[in-house]
């Protein structure tokens, strides 16, 4: 990151904050929405988590592309992760964060529940929600650096140069 303008002191901050911040605002937003839970699995728990999950995707799709478009400054540090982990999603611009993921977050709870009216579909979203974006990002990670790109495995920042060239124009 360093290689590219961020500074360590910076990342690292960002990250302590992303991370603090990740952890207590999803508890506050389950113990505020979720309230009482009938505990069950069956066919309707399934196809409302995997739809409202459809649709937070869709919605976390559109402020990337957005991002990538309009404001990639803000984007850029999460792209210099050169080897992805779970300590990947720590390193957002707290803005990027914030229009990244509250989207797609507010899109899963106003669907599920005001529209299913179903707090324990809400509870199970909201809990598989942060492991589909770590997951997703693990699979876009190894096909950005798959041969069809081999110039990204030698360049110090190479999702960087990804960002604001190939990606950029789409």
């Amino acid at each position: 990151m360093e290689r590219s303008g961020i500074p360590r002191y910076w990342a690292l901050v960002i990250a302590a904050f992303n991370l603090a911040t990740g952890t207590l605002l999803p508890a506050i937003v389950t113990i505020y929405f979720v309230g009482p839970v009938e505990y069950r699995f069956d066919l309707s728990l399934v196809l409302t988590v995997l739809f409202s999950l459809a649709i937070a995707d869709i919605t976390f799709y559109c402020f990337h592309m957005y991002l990538h478009r309009n404001l990639p400054h803000l984007h850029l540090m999460h792209h210099c992760c050169k080897r992805t982990s779970y300590t990947t999603n720590a390193f957002f611009h707290p803005l990027d964060l914030i229009m990244e993921f509250s989207g797609p977050a507010l899109s899963l709870i106003i669907l599920v529940r005001y529209v299913f009216r179903d707090p324990f579909a809400l509870l199970v979203g909201l809990a598989v929600l942060p492991t589909w974006y770590v997951r997703k990002e693990e699979w876009s990670r190894r096909k950005m650096s798959s041969p069809q790109l081999p110039y990204t495995r030698d360049r110090p920042c190479c999702y960087c140069d990804i960002l604001l060239g190939k990606l950029w124009d789409t």
